[in-house]
């Protein structure tokens, strides 16, 4: 509905580039050179915008008339501080559920200003409300026994009426769990169904509705859904560690993160756990902090016991690990400042210590202003710790230089990553190779493509959708296409099917009357043959269960890997794990259980200058001294990952 909003209204729409997003100059100058007179921000992204050290702020967003805030919770300072800086704007709150369509939305232009209240004012409050509910929707708050609450007390917010999803695609489980039969006690024009938010809100007497948070083990972090127990549940599945327990810091509306607490094993340091942990979760579940304990504290009841929990940055840091140059220290204080702990390890990366994209941005600000230089978001990247940046800022000032163009790629060493990738754990070697050819010969794998089972990555893509069109028209194999969970939380095959729709693939009607024969054919196929997988290329077992990666690989005869991570601005450290990992991971798919036939594509090599070079002049670079893109890295290391 926020493509279409504008569109409806007559009014041009404009995505804003992922280059541009997280980077407040940019998306300032973004806002201005195209007049854009509505946005739709999250608060976190408003929040970034507003402390833009930068005095031409209202200037550069004086075209603006409307923001739209959506997705995380509201808080008063947030809203005080936008509307003291841009008085004109109009700023609504809108309270939205993927399942249910819109629920409410609120003006917030007109609320008082908190300080100008005594703490005795009833409209003293830290939280906005995201309004009254929306025509045709009935908001039900009940307790865990299902009993409506009155107005005024705190439950879960149940929400029905015509707007309602039919449910999850082939998830029964979470159909039974989340739509729910509308109880005797909630009145019939709700509707014959309630869908659970898992969200902790109230029904004030005015028929507003007031968000507090999340009423189970779900946390929302940036955008965010994100399951505590999950990510406990992965911890412990790591033999160096025997006990856990992950804790979301924080309050709504403010810059939430996750701290685990670890009893480890043995001598498992922060730095082991955490590189184990990030080939099994995504990147966005990692926590922020490890404090390792020798045992998680619990009540007499055998809760955890919170209050005994030790602060974040009391973990002792190694004196190797500690600042040892002028800049060093400098650069170490301003990340604490930014990242809001005590100290520091040299060593450790910006993202790896809880840092995100949007504290990115405040980082580089301080920095550039300390050092008098330009860093980007994309030098972050290239140099995450603070040594490397501490080296970084040295020689640009050695150089008498502001910005550092030509850092990122040249630094990278490929015969460095190939070693480096083929010594990692999870390799495929000769030894993995020769047991499961041994193991093939049990399935007397005949199969070819007239018949078999597929395995497809990238089918949400450009490329890795045609793939899957002409598998379905082509041949009669079943197809299965692994599909990473996002934060809309829409189901797998329902994303696959959209984005084959945007490609012109398949029909955007339902009905089969008004299709023509091929897209009757391909719809069929669609239905009948193509079965989508949650999981994730660049995680250990592909993101998959244990159960599910084992039954999979003895299943499948056939890989086409067409999964990769494209962006021409990020540099080649930011897009490794997705691209060099995630051929790996397949590799490895690729020889257990059965050997399968496999398809690797990737991008071709880009020059920028210098003279022409073939495959091998990679390890010639004194006499071939060239700058190659990002691609060109990324794909000749997982070539040379190839047997």
């Amino acid at each position: 509905m926020e493509l279409l909003r504008p569109l409806l209204k007559g009014i041009p729409l404009y995505v804003i580039p992922d280059s541009v997003i997280y980077d407040p100059s940019l998306l300032l100058k973004f806002l201005k050179k195209h007049g854009i007179t509505r946005v739709l921000f999250t608060p976190s992204l408003l929040e970034t915008l507003l402390t833009c050290e930068d005095s031409d702020l209202p200037d550069h967003l004086s075209s603006l008339r409307i923001i739209w805030l959506c997705g995380e919770v509201v808080t008063t300072a947030l809203r005080d501080r936008c509307m003291r800086t841009l008085p004109w704007i109009k700023l609504l709150n809108l309270y939205s559920v993927s399942e249910c369509h819109d629920v409410a939305t609120a003006d917030l232009s007109n609320m008082p200003f908190q300080n100008e209240l005594s703490d005795s004012d009833d409209n003293k409050r830290k939280f906005c409300p995201v309004g009254k509910l929306l025509p045709g929707v009935y908001v039900a708050i009940m307790d865990e026994n299902l009993k409506p609450l009155p107005v005024g007390l705190p439950g879960e917010i149940f929400v029905g009426g015509p707007a309602l999803a039919q449910g999850y695609l082939n998830r029964p489980e979470l159909n039974a769990y989340r739509f729910i039969e509308r109880p005797r006690e909630v009145p019939e024009i709700a509707g014959p169904r309630l869908y659970r938010t898992g969200d902790w809100g109230y029904l004030l007497s005015s028929g507003m509705l007031e968000i507090c948070g999340r009423c189970d083990s779900m946390v929302k972090i940036r955008g965010y859904s994100i399951e505590t127990q999950a990510v406990e549940a992965a911890l412990l599945q790591l033999p160096m560690v025997n006990g856990c327990s992950v804790v979301a810091h924080g309050e709504e509306g403010e810059d939430k993160y996750l701290a685990a607490y670890v009893v480890p094993e043995g001598k498992a340091s922060k730095k082991d756990i955490r590189a184990a942990l990030k080939t099994r979760l995504p990147f966005y579940m990692i926590p922020s902090h490890f404090v390792l304990l020798a045992s998680i504290p619990v009540t007499p009841a055998g809760k955890l016991d919170k209050k005994k929990l030790p602060p974040i940055g009391s973990a002792e840091t190694d004196e190797e690990s500690l600042p040892s140059t002028p800049t060093e220290r400098d650069l170490a204080q301003l990340w604490c400042e930014v990242l809001n702990i005590s100290n520091i390890d040299v060593q450790e990366g910006f993202f790896d210590l809880g840092g995100h994209s949007l504290l990115a941005t405040h980082l580089l600000v301080k920095v550039n202003n300390k050092f008098g230089i330009n860093l980007t978001v994309q030098d972050l990247f290239t140099c995450p710790t603070v040594a490397e940046m501490s080296k970084m800022i040295d020689e640009l000032q050695k150089d008498g230089t502001q910005s550092n163009k030509d850092l990122s790629e040249d630094k990278v060493d490929l015969l460095d990553e190939v070693n480096y990738h083929s010594a990692s754990e999870g390799f495929v070697n000769m030894d993995i190779m020769l047991r499961a050819f041994w193991r093939s010969a049990n399935f007397k794998n005949t199969r070819r493509w007239i018949r078999g089972r597929v395995l497809l990555t990238g089918g949400t893509g450009f490329l890795g959708g045609f793939l899957l069109r002409d598998l379905i028209r082509f041949t009669k194999v079943h197809i299965f296409c692994i599909v990473r969970e996002q934060r809309d939380g829409v189901d797998g095959k329902e994303r696959l099917k959209k984005a084959l729709q945007n490609f012109r693939i398949l029909p955007q009607t339902s009905d089969r009357q008004q299709m023509t024969e091929e897209e009757r054919y391909l719809d069929y196929g669609f239905e009948h043959r193509v079965t989508t997988v949650k999981g994730d290329v660049s995680l250990i077992k592909l993101g998959m269960s244990e159960e599910e990666y084992v039954h999979l690989s003895s299943e499948i005869d056939f890989i086409i890997h067409a999964a990769a991570a494209v962006n021409m601005v990020y540099p080649y450290q930011a897009l490794r794990g997705a691209n060099v990992r995630g051929t790996q991971n397949v590799l490895l798919f690729a020889c257990t259980s059965k050997i399968k036939n496999r398809y690797i594509i990737s991008g071709k090599l880009k020059k920028h200058a210098g003279p022409n070079l073939d495959h091998t002049s990679f390890f010639l670079v004194d006499k071939h001294p060239v700058t190659f893109v990002w691609t060109s890295h990324r794909g000749w290391t997982f070539k040379s990952l190839l047997p």
